[in-house]
């Protein structure tokens, strides 16, 4: 006899009034063994008797997918609210949301849905809508008492990323003018009793739940002697479990995609000759998983493998660390390292290195073994390391980040005191000084801390910043497609210009064509132009380009010029026979870009950052190889052991000090041959506007 459905009296779907397929019978019999599911009623009845609950879910309790289950078919909310479930990561948020709606027996957009930057999957019947942090986070900015939701679920909240932490501030103080509104913090490390001290007060206290995790034992193996290439040693363990253990996936933790890439080619390469012992398994496959890679391709990691005799291996930075949820992993390596920011407001620069991991976070990685079956976890350091070592939290996002675009958003939400907001842990006072100081040379508030109409119209565009202002400026100059543009090319996280190692020759022969004299910043808009007008992969694949990245922008472009014609904006654009077309283009970028420009030193045949005159040098990638140009407009700086400046541009020195008058002071600026050249500028800048400066 076939089972009735779990949340239905019958046989019946009650959200789309059609029988239950045998697919979601199927799924039902796997969801009744994850261990949440055994505390299904005590979790409705908790969030019923309370407005705040804290969840702590070990990895994989099944939390993420289940709870806002268990809540929408108890009628948590009222009928005409919605549940929102926030996620730190985009892939998350989306293959999440695809796999409740499969369980649920539905399709998206329908009842379940998700809403991630730049793009959404919704409708009106949508209860449970899954989406990233920085979504629910603007939309504070229009609603903050955000009216249509009758149940905020923060997932993962042991991330502590800026945006959830933030969130956290405003609910708090949502839920004190709000009778209808509960909030569930979920996450998965003993951070729970930090997030109940913070929502306690004298009338309440949140009660605390934990939900056991692993399913299966993991076995730990150590490393006994100090790692010296930490690359070589998750090969080498890679290709050992490949060819001596039994079924199952392997995944390995590493920092960044050039790690990734590197270390996947090599893998691939030696287990082409390797007999597994296991006569169930033939050969493997191998997948990458980072930030930068396009949507799609990460999506690849959750298929599974064509044939059952092919290995999965996946190699991934932490972002498969939490969330996401790879079926068939039974072996983890772990580096014990990741790529962390860290944000100077000194010298307003921020540094991407790899550090340690928590200990946190070790467990976190883990626990992605285990799943399915017992599994081992192979962590490339020792077991004092761990124990001594390792601290116990990685540091909040909030405190070694650049803080501008929150700031942005915090006043926009008109949260006027940023200094004693309701922070979990309130970050160095330095890092908010000096995003409210970018704000006012920005244009985006005034000397007294009110928002201008300009930076209204920057926080109402979901880019950075320096890309709003550049948009907002570029009204004035008439380019506003062109800057747009430019702004969505910059905003994607994949690489535009594609160099095989085997064709490094032929590849930049062919991006060749692409080049401008006044640097990348153009280069690129040539590219887009010239993809625009062919918009096919064949194209893309000739040129070395990659066509994913390149369809985002366009996606992202339009998306873009949509909310700028909602918002009332004109959509300019400059006729490419004007002969100062490059010109207005590359000053109205520099609206937004000033803090990020450099100015050239002979004595060290290199470039001086302005606020440290600390030496940069243009990054290989640029087409600027060799340029002694006085000054440039870069848009980002990347430190690996030498600082390099990458996307850049010449530009005139006549454009600097009005790009932010405010902001090019000499005294900012310590003594040096940067220092000078702004006064001189200044002086001319002054001098063309008869400026008196009174001494």
């Amino acid at each position: 006899m076939r089972p009735r459905g779990f949340f239905s009296d019958t046989e019946i779907n009650p959200y789309n009034q059609k029988p239950y397929s045998n697919q979601y019978y199927k799924i039902l019999e796997s969801r009744k063994k994850l261990p949440v599911f055994e505390k299904r009623n005590q979790i409705v009845t908790i969030v019923k008797e309370n407005r705040v609950v804290i969840i702590e879910g070990s990895t994989g309790s099944g939390k993420t997918t289940q709870i806002p289950q268990f809540l929408l078919e108890a009628a948590i909310v009222e009928p005409n609210l919605l549940i929102a479930c926030t996620q730190p990561r985009r892939v998350a948020a989306t293959s999440v949301s695809s796999r409740v709606a499969q369980e649920m027996d539905l399709s998206i957009p329908g009842i379940v849905g998700y809403s991630v930057r730049y793009d959404y999957n919704y409708n009106d019947e949508t209860r449970l809508l899954y989406m990233t942090d920085g979504v629910l986070l603007r939309e504070f900015m229009s609603d903050t008492l955000i009216s249509r939701y009758g149940l905020v679920i923060i997932d993962e909240a042991h991330e502590r990323t800026i945006n959830s932490d933030i969130i956290l501030g405003l609910l708090k103080m949502a839920l004190a003018k709000r009778n209808n509104l509960k909030v569930v913090v979920m996450s998965a490390t003993i951070e729970a009793k930090k997030f109940v001290k913070f929502f306690s007060d004298a009338n309440m206290i949140p009660p605390h739940l934990s939900v056991p995790g692993k399913t299966f034992p993991v076995e730990f193996i150590y490393s006994k002697n100090q790692i010296k290439n930490y690359k070589n040693e998750a090969i080498d363990i890679a290709v050992s479990i490949h060819s001596n253990e039994k079924e199952g996936d392997i995944l390995i933790f590493l920092t960044g995609e050039d790690d990734i890439e590197n270390v996947r080619s090599s893998i691939r390469e030696q287990c082409l000759s390797v007999i597994p012992k296991c006569q169930s398994i033939k050969s493997v496959m191998c997948l990458p998983m980072y930030s930068s890679l396009p949507f799609a391709d990460q999506a690849r990691v959750f298929d599974p493998a064509p044939k059952p005799e092919i290995r999965k291996i996946i190699i991934s930075t932490n972002i498969a660390e939490t969330s996401v949820t790879i079926d068939g992993i039974v072996y983890v390596i772990d580096s014990g390292l990741v790529k962390q920011t860290q944000y100077n407001p000194i010298k307003r620069m921020t540094s991407l290195l790899p550090v340690a991991i928590s200990k946190a976070s070790a467990t976190q990685r883990a626990g992605r073994a285990g799943r399915t079956k017992p599994g081992k976890c192979y962590r490339l350091y020792s077991l004092e390391t761990f124990q001594t070592v390792l601290p116990e939290q990685t540091t909040p996002e909030i405190n070694r980040s650049d803080l501008v675009s929150v700031v942005l958003l915090m006043f926009a939400s008109n949260i006027k005191d940023i200094i004693n907001f309701p922070y979990i842990d309130a970050p160095h006072q330095q890092l908010l000084i000096t995003a409210v100081e970018e704000l006012y040379h920005l244009g985006a508030i005034d000397i007294s801390g009110k928002m201008t109409e300009i930076g209204w119209l920057m926080s109402s565009l979901p880019v950075e910043p320096t890309y709003s202002r550049a948009i907002v400026a570029a009204k004035d100059f008439g380019c506003v497609e062109e800057i747009v543009t430019l702004v969505a090319l910059l905003s994607q996280q994949g690489k535009i210009f594609i160099k095989p190692r085997e064709e490094k020759a032929r590849a930049e022969h062919a991006h060749s064509q692409f080049y401008s004299e006044t640097g990348d910043h153009l280069a690129l808009l040539n590219v887009f132009n010239s993809f625009y007008a062919n918009q096919t992969f064949d194209w893309c694949k000739r040129h070395y380009l990659d066509y994913r990245t390149l369809s985002g922008a366009l996606s992202t472009k339009n998306q873009l010029i949509s909310l700028l014609h909602r918002l009332g904006v004109d959509i300019t654009s400059i006729s490419l026979a004007n002969p100062n077309v490059n010109d207005i283009i590359l000053q109205a970028f520099l609206q937004g870009s000033f803090i990020k420009i450099a100015c050239y030193n002979q004595s060290i045949n290199g470039y001086r950052f302005l606020i440290n005159e600390e030496k940069a040098l243009i990054h290989p990638s640029s087409c600027l190889k060799s340029t002694t140009n006085e000054w440039v407009m870069y848009n980002e700086s990347v430190f690996t052991g030498i600082d390099y400046i990458r996307v850049v541009s010449v530009i005139n020195p006549k454009w600097i000090v009005p790009a932010s008058p405010t902001y090019f002071v000499p005294h900012r600026f310590i003594k040096g041959i940067a220092r000078t050249k702004i006064s001189h500028l200044k002086e001319e800048y002054d001098l063309r506007n008869k400026v008196v400066v009174i001494k």
